[in-house]
């Protein structure tokens, strides 16, 4: 017999973490750090016409302000696989350019000696847009949607056996109904937050992740660096349910950063900030379409779902993963469709795919 199983285990971490004694990303004391703050758009799409920081730079302990004209240049991202490192947006580095994708896209960083100042310091700064028509709405651009061939997981998104239109006309009982699954939020108790400092060609991160290995390797291929040059700490975690998987804006310019003011530099994402640059799962409608006969035995199952993505990357919410595997009929079809939104990338979030379908 197994010893082990049916007894009680104590978590190696818990008391720390109910003592408050586990050191978080943010947590950490380095010496000389400053403080950054994120600068957002306020526009859905379009360009920077003017990013004016003189007003900010003179503002009491602003220490340095980055933006797409000071920014070290990055790589591109030579992994996408998601346990190799993913960076979340691969068609928009950070602070490389002019363009504006969406809403609350990441267009600055002010750092000061404290918090305070950088966040006071981060309302001079002042942008002007040349705004361009947005696309915002799922439902109304419903026909722009196109069929991905496989899912960032490399899952398949168009399932066929048997012939499930022709089945369904001809079923003594049939149901079909349209639904539909609004957007999910992570905003985990823990916010995304990066602690970034070089020493010499090195260059450390105390890192809120859900995949260290992962961030140390994307880290190396978008700054430059060797991977033996690279260090990524994460002790703990404070709730992530996907979105730390992935790998957002607020890690690497961190880095960028403290590049630029050769000081470490912490970045901690505000709760509002979270809502618009970290991801978040994706919107769904999903038509459903079931045949039996008179006993009740399914003999026909459609699942079509039509999800949201970014002009950015390409994720696709596989809410019709599960229905070939769970329900036995010898006539299915399931299939995935993408309408591109000028909205931050949506990503994994607790069950991808199966909670939502």
């Amino acid at each position: 017999m197994n010893e082990t199983v049916g007894k009680p285990i104590n978590r190696v971490d818990g008391k720390l973490k109910v003592t408050g004694g586990a050191t978080y990303a943010a947590e950490f004391q380095v010496k000389n750090m400053v403080h950054g703050v994120a600068v957002l758009s306020n526009v859905t799409k379009g360009r920077i016409k003017n990013i004016n920081t003189s007003v900010a730079e003179k503002s009491p302990g602003v220490i340095g302000i980055l933006t797409y004209k000071n920014s070290m240049q990055l790589h591109t991202p030579s992994s996408a696989d998601p346990g190799g490192g993913r960076f979340a947006e691969k068609d928009l580095m950070p602070l490389q350019n002019d363009r504006i994708y969406y809403d609350g896209q990441l267009v600055a960083v002010v750092m000061a000696e404290t918090l305070e100042q950088a966040e006071h310091a981060s309302h001079l700064v002042k942008v002007d847009y040349q705004t361009e028509e947005a696309i915002f709405d799922l439902e109304k651009n419903i026909l722009k949607a196109y069929k991905p061939e496989k899912a960032p997981t490399g899952a398949e998104t168009q399932i066929s056996r048997g012939n499930a239109e022709e089945a369904l006309k001809t079923a003594s009982v049939k149901i079909e109904q349209t639904y539909s699954t609004p957007v999910y939020h992570h905003n985990a108790m823990e916010p995304h937050a990066t602690i970034a400092f070089w020493q010499g060609d090195t260059v450390m991160f105390y890192d809120a992740t859900q995949n260290v290995a992962g961030t140390k390797g994307l880290m190396s291929s978008m700054l430059g660096v060797p991977k033996d040059k690279v260090r990524v700490v994460a002790y703990y975690i404070g709730g992530g349910f996907g979105s730390k998987g992935f790998s957002w804006p607020n890690t690497v310019v961190t880095a960028m950063c403290a590049k630029l003011v050769s000081r470490p530099v912490k970045l901690v994402l505000s709760r509002q900030q979270a809502f618009t640059t970290a991801g978040r799962r994706s919107e769904t409608i999903q038509k459903i379409g079931l045949g039996s006969d008179q006993s009740g035995k399914l003999f026909a199952i459609q699942h079509e779902t039509t999800a949201e993505t970014s002009f950015v990357e390409e994720f696709v919410e596989t809410a019709g993963v599960a229905t070939p595997m769970i329900y036995s009929s010898p006539n299915v079809n399931v299939s995935h469709s993408l309408v591109r939104l000028n909205k931050v990338t949506p990503c994994p979030m607790r069950a991808p795919g199966e909670a939502p379908g």
